[in-house]
């Protein structure tokens, strides 16, 4: 990781994001109710908690807590791509894209992360691991 990722890690949770994203895209219908290694959660479930986590991303930019945010968010007729694509808009619009100076802000500033209150930046930066 470098200074910049520190300093600013929304281009680092960018990445994170777009290739997550890919992923999402690439599920089949038919492999939605397949189990996954996390226990009690099927493909579903688990995109439901993808989607949830950049959803609480966006509750801390927007200077929410984000732990008000249920651990599994919905989407209509099993569009995960579509929802997830739809948090990602949603976080971008409360944290500013990657090198944004309108963002700054709040990555000084406290959020209230699942984990603690925290700098914003250390959210984020929590979020890529």
């Amino acid at each position: 990781m470098t200074t910049t990722e520190t300093t600013d890690p929304r281009a680092l949770y960018a990445g994170a994001l777009s290739w997550t994203l890919g992923l999402v895209r690439a599920v089949r219908p038919d492999e939605l109710p397949t189990p996954t290694p996390c226990a009690g959660l099927d493909v579903r479930g688990l995109l439901a908690h993808l989607v949830a986590g950049v959803d609480r991303a966006a509750e801390m930019g927007r200077g929410g807590d984000a732990t008000a945010v249920h651990w599994q968010a919905e989407a209509a007729d099993d569009n995960w791509a579509g929802a997830y694509a739809a948090a990602i808009e949603a976080m971008w619009a409360a944290w500013g894209h990657p090198g944004d100076p309108a963002g700054v802000a709040r990555l000084d500033a406290p959020v209230v992360a699942p984990f603690g209150t925290v700098p914003g930046r250390a959210a984020l930066i929590a979020y890529t691991s």
